[in-house]
């Protein structure tokens, strides 16, 4: 004959309904937790100003460009030669400096745009005819740009200060410096 055997003395079968077991209810006040935490979020999140970017927050392609022609002018940059022409103007206002630079190379040309990252924030590196041969790439004081044909640049920085600043422009073609000049903000 066969005997049942019976769990050793200590060892306790659960049968207790779903909602009195202990994993159930630590489930339960989390889910709790959880919604009301998403609620006050959400809650605290609507007492904020409706502006979501500051000026001052603003970086890529979103920053406004339509004051151009109200800032103060800083100079203007002519290069007419062979393999490179270009016009760069540069303009400033108390909080952003804007060079608009029209480049147009037949061979690729790098162009160099140094700065003092202690002046200046890059607030916008934008190609308006961009083409698959051109790049830009921006760092905390410089900003590279390697061009091929016919493109339209506009670069954006936060101006920190009011002191004068310079931002150097050098263009490289096979890694010789074609030209080099820079240009001073703030002048007044």
């Amino acid at each position: 004959m066969e005997q049942s055997e019976s769990p050793p003395s200590g060892y306790y079968r659960s049968s207790a309904p779903f909602y009195q077991r202990s994993w159930a209810r630590y489930s339960f006040f989390f889910l709790v937790g959880v919604v009301a935490g998403i609620v006050l979020m959400y809650l605290a999140g609507n007492t904020k100003s409706s502006q979501f970017l500051s000026d001052e927050d603003a970086r890529g392609t979103i920053y406004n460009s339509s004051s151009f022609d109200k800032m103060k002018p800083a100079d203007v940059i002519y290069v007419d030669n062979p393999t490179l022409k270009t016009a760069i103007n540069v303009r400033y206002s108390t909080q952003v400096v804007e060079a608009r630079m029209d480049l147009s190379t037949l061979f690729p040309v790098k162009v160099m745009v140094e700065f003092s990252y202690n002046d200046f924030r890059v607030l916008n590196l934008q190609n308006l005819t961009g083409n698959d041969q051109s790049t830009t790439l921006s760092a905390s004081n410089y900003i590279q740009i390697e061009n091929v044909g016919d493109n339209k640049y506009i670069i954006q920085w936060l101006n920190r200060n009011s002191l004068p600043h310079q931002i150097s422009f050098r263009f490289y073609q096979n890694d010789m410096v074609v030209y080099s000049n820079a240009i001073t903000v703030n002048k007044e």
